[in-house]
This record gives structure tokens, sequence and C-alpha cells, in this order.
């Protein structure tokens, strides 16, 4: 019985992650064609991928799309990123 209640759970949640997915890929497809929005989005929760996808130009001079696996140059940019997320774990 209680591999049926576990199976059932499972199947539940299944359909409940499936459409926060498609409902996360429409919100993102939408920004992206109307931002022209150009890079990554990953979306990560408790280690599994909920959403990765790219958009736009990597490299205009030779019309290279970006793709998943596109390095990006961001300098000292992150600096700030990494000093908030210190501050706030700090509190």
């Amino acid at each position: 019985m209680k591999h049926i209640v576990s199976f059932l759970v499972t199947i539940l949640l299944s359909q409940y992650t499936v459409a926060q997915d498609k409902q996360l890929e429409s919100f993102v497809q939408s920004y992206a064609s109307e931002n022209n929005f150009n890079g990554t989005v990953l979306v990560e929760k408790d280690s599994t991928i909920l959403y990765h996808n790219s958009f736009g130009i990597a490299d205009r001079r030779f019309n290279l799309p970006v793709n998943n696996e596109t390095v990006y140059k961001v300098a000292s940019i992150t600096k700030a990123f990494t000093a908030v997320l210190i501050l706030n774990l700090q509190q």
C-alpha cells in the first residue's frame, strides 16, 4: 500500500512540476522576445535544472547565435554581485 501511495504522490508532483516548467518557459520566452534579450537563462532548484535556454546573438560580426555553452566575458561586474550576496548572508 505504501508503494502505491508513493507512486501516486510522485505522479502528482511530476505533473505539478511540468506545469510550473511550462509557465516558467512561457514567461522567459515572452520576456526575451519583448526585450530583445541576449544571454542565457538557467533556473535551478535543489540541484535540478528546471529551465536552461539561450537567446540572441553571441557575436554580431559573424552572426553567431548564443547557445547553452557560450562563454561570457563578465569582467569585474561579478564583484558587486558577490558583495551583495555576502552581505545578505551576514544578515
